[in-house]
Formats: structure tokens, C-alpha cells, sequence
């Protein structure tokens, strides 16, 4: 709201709804990471030939 953070509590039928998307979420920050990591040792090799 407005750009600021929301906490809240979940009550157990919505986690349980929300669960799919969590983990979802939890995977593509995973994939985000390991995409640059690639990118930071592809960087690194395209400098150490210069």
C-alpha cells in the first residue's frame, strides 16, 4: 500500500492457498541468485581475455 510493507497473519486456509505461490516465489529468488552468479563468472572470463 502506497510502497509500504504489509505484515499480517495467515490464517491456515489461506497459506494453504498461497502456499503454491510462496514457493514459487521462494524458487524463481533461487534461479535469480544462481542466473548471477552466471552472469558475474561470465563477466569475469570475458575480462580475464582482454
Amino acid at each position: 500500500m502506497n510502497g509500504k510493507t504489509i505484515t499480517r497473519t495467515l490464517r491456515h486456509d489461506e497459506l494453504e492457498r498461497l502456499r503454491p505461490l510462496l514457493a514459487a516465489n521462494q524458487r524463481l529468488r533461487q534461479l535469480i541468485v544462481e542466473l548471477q552468479a552466471v552472469s558475474a563468472e561470465l563477466a569475469e572470463e570475458v575480462l580475464r581475455r582482454v
